[in-house]
């Protein structure tokens, strides 16, 4: 018996990066539980 499939989502975010630096960093100064949770 097979396994129920899970859904699967491609997720393109053109124009956001990751970087260390946080000034001018509007992906870590934001708030983004979303994103959150999909990097985890």
């Amino acid at each position: 018996m097979h396994e129920p499939v899970k859904p699967v989502a491609l997720i393109i975010m053109d124009g956001w990066g990751i970087r260390e630096m946080t000034e001018a960093n509007a992906v870590a100064l934001g708030n983004t539980p979303n994103y959150d949770t999909w990097e985890r």
